[in-house]
């Protein structure tokens, strides 16, 4: 007899007998409640007999289930646990089982919404995360697991399970198979190419903004946004768009980046400063320069070097051996300048002021992100913008911090870490650059190439 049969048929009676118990029909009252004992107990022992009887169906299903999966009767299979969840439908291990044999189906569309169901559920299956990242990897979408987990860090952000995939799956990139015998860093998220026939521009997909080959290219300026370019012999500027901005009247042999509205200028084998319209900034020329920026420069003059500021007054005298330039010709980003005595590489500020009393056996110039390569003892580590060690010493070579990676050398290859000094890409690479804010960096194996990260969150 059925339960809810039973439950009616209590309420009807449990009625009577209240109707008898006011009308005063005591033998009817004694005979109902009999009869009422009797229902109840028959109801609950239906009751307790069915959901005795549950586990022993839902096992039978999922027994049968498994027992057609390893005879790879998918179909069959999934049928038995479809029958097992409608029996226990918040069972998130047969939710897995599911999503399992549908893959073995072949519809990966579903295994994924499973997976991703039970992933952004509350609580999150973690067994489902490492699944669907285990498919993603087999089946070469890297990108997939990193935009996953960048989601997920942002839900769950004290998850271990997530944390540790994230460490794993952070520096997956892509090849964008730009190759060159030479490819520059990026800046202003433009890169100078170069081969037989000469140079070119590329952006950070790696595809040529100009159409023509050059000579010789510039940086772009941050301030104009203009490429010295050098072409039949004459240096001029162009635009993004490949049209003449900038055409100097004298027959320069050189011509730099704009920078802090100075130009520098080279001809007869020294070098000044000119405006954008190249009238002369100052009647001084040097054998060598750098460009102005932070309202500081670095000037040769005999085989020596001395600061000048933004109105090319000398801050030191002609005292340093060498002074530390990055590829665009700056050596004051951070307002820091590494400068070469007798004794090792010193740093300054741009008022050519000490800032640390420490010596190095060689130094690169600091990056926009306030930290700086330094090598003692053969060995090379970071510091920041107050001379204090960030990361100790301890890789063969090292590149400039960009967007939180730098490129370090380790047994002979270049890979990248982040601030932590951790090891975000392997050192797979002959030789390696910065990172630009598209994720994207020039790296050599036999040419140069660009690599792409999918994401460029190292933390």
């Amino acid at each position: 007899m059925c339960p809810l049969y039973l439950q009616a048929r209590l309420q009807e009676l449990c009625w009577v007998y209240k109707k008898n118990r006011q009308n005063g029909c005591g033998g009817m009252r004694k005979k109902g409640m009999v009869l009422l004992i009797v229902l109840l107990g028959l109801a609950w022992y239906q009751t307790i007999g069915a959901a005795l009887a549950l586990p022993a169906e839902y096992q039978e299903h999922i027994q049968k289930a498994e027992a057609f999966a390893e005879k790879e009767i998918y179909e069959d299979a999934l049928e038995e646990y479809e029958l097992a969840l409608a029996l226990r439908p918040d069972d998130a291990d047969l939710k897995l089982s599911i999503a399992r044999t549908k893959l073995a189906l072949g519809d990966k569309t579903s295994f994924i919404g499973d997976c991703e169901a039970m992933i952004f559920a509350e609580p999150m299956q973690e067994e489902a995360l490492t699944e669907l990242v285990g498919f993603y990897a087999s089946d070469g979408k890297a990108g997939q697991i990193v935009e996953l987990l960048e989601g997920l860090r942002e839900r769950n952000p004290e998850n271990a399970v997530v944390s540790e995939l994230w460490k794993t799956y952070r520096g997956s990139y892509e090849n964008l198979y730009s190759s060159y015998d030479y490819i520059s860093s990026f800046y202003q998220n433009y890169a100078i190419a170069g081969n037989e026939y000469g140079f070119v521009v590329i952006d950070s997909g790696g595809e040529r903004i100009f159409s023509d080959v050059y000579e010789e290219i510039g940086f772009c300026s941050a301030q104009t946004h203009v490429f010295p370019v050098k072409k039949d012999g004459i240096w001029y500027y162009v635009n993004e768009r490949e049209h003449k901005k900038l055409v100097p009247d004298t027959d320069y042999e050189y011509v730099g980046m704009i920078s802090e509205d100075c130009v520098v200028t080279g001809k007869g084998g020294v070098y000044s400063y000119t405006d954008m319209q190249f009238q002369p900034l100052t009647d001084q020329s040097w054998d060598a320069v750098t460009n102005m920026y932070h309202g500081a420069a670095a000037v040769s003059e005999n085989g020596k070097w001395a600061i000048i500021n933004r109105e090319f007054e000398f801050l030191t005298d002609y005292i340093y051996e060498a002074v530390a330039t990055d590829e665009m010709g700056f050596c004051s980003e951070s307002s820091r300048i590494f400068v070469k005595q007798t004794d090792g590489w010193h740093l300054l500020n741009t008022d050519g002021e000490a800032v640390t009393s420490a010596v190095y056996e060689d130094a690169r110039p600091f990056s926009r992100e306030g930290v700086a390569a330094v090598c003692q003892d053969g060995v090379w580590g970071y510091l920041n913008e107050a001379g204090e060690p960030v990361i100790a010493c301890q890789y063969e070579d090292a590149g400039t911090f960009q967007e939180g990676l730098a490129p370090v050398k380790r047994n002979g290859m270049w890979g990248y870490i982040n601030m932590e000094n951790e090891m975000v890409i392997e050192p797979v690479f002959e030789e390696a650059r910065p990172f630009c804010e598209a994720g994207t960096a020039p790296v050599k194996d036999g040419n140069w190439f660009l690599i792409h990260l999918y994401a460029l969150d190292s933390r």
